[in-house]
């Protein structure tokens, strides 16, 4: 469950494959400043390329009688790369 206390960021980072251009939007509470961000960079740089991160915070709760860990599915995946 979301941590309502906090606010979810978003954040871009040029993926370019250029070793010299390591830049990033920085974080925000909001798409927009990102957006913006990646369309001017492109404009100065050519870079097309960029990949976009969601960061919120989750808070565990306590299992009650009615949500017991049988309630959660069995993953057949475990161990596998």
């Amino acid at each position: 469950m979301r941590d309502e206390a906090t606010e979810p960021t978003y954040e871009a980072e040029c993926a370019s494959g250029e070793i010299t251009c390591c830049e990033s939007s920085g974080a925000h509470r909001h798409t927009e400043p990102v957006e913006v961000w990646m369309r001017q960079h492109a404009a100065d740089t050519g870079h097309r390329r960029y990949l976009r991160l969601f960061s919120d915070y989750a808070v565990v709760l306590e299992p009650t009688e009615e949500s017991t860990r049988s309630d959660m599915p069995e993953r057949s995946d475990r161990g596998s790369v």
